[in-house]
């Protein structure tokens, strides 16, 4: 990962990932501990509720995903932006592309801004 784009949340500023960052982070099993830890909390309560946009567009859909935690006595929100063009690949380029927004769920305070895909199939694998 670029270490000129590791930004210090706490002094305001914002972690940018692209999709090859978010792949260094984290293994198969630890995607699975996470989304086993989500669910874990969900069921105890301790979610912010979860939100879901769909949006039409030319050619193609934006689907936005929004919810939270508040675990360890933090609370933090996150939403998923993606936006879904099959007819993209006739042209060289992706059919979903899109991005991950995590935020201070006390303070508001942008956390980090990440390339969606990688996250995304992992997840789904997990």
């Amino acid at each position: 990962m670029d270490a000129s784009r590791k930004m210090d949340s706490a002094a305001g500023q914002t972690l940018l990932l692209t999709r090859a960052d978010v792949a260094e982070l984290f293994t198969l099993e630890e995607y699975t501990d996470a989304v086993e830890a989500a669910f874990k909390a969900y069921a105890e309560g301790q979610a912010l509720a979860p939100g879901l946009l769909h949006v039409d567009a030319t050619g193609g859909e934006f689907h936005i995903k929004a919810g939270g935690l508040a675990v360890g006595g933090h609370t933090y929100f996150g939403l998923k932006a993606n936006g879904s063009f099959f007819g993209n690949p006739a042209h060289g380029l992706p059919a979903i592309r899109g991005i991950v927004y995590v935020a201070d769920g006390t303070t508001g305070a942008p956390l980090a801004v990440m390339d969606s895909i990688h996250l995304t199939i992992q997840r789904t694998g997990a």
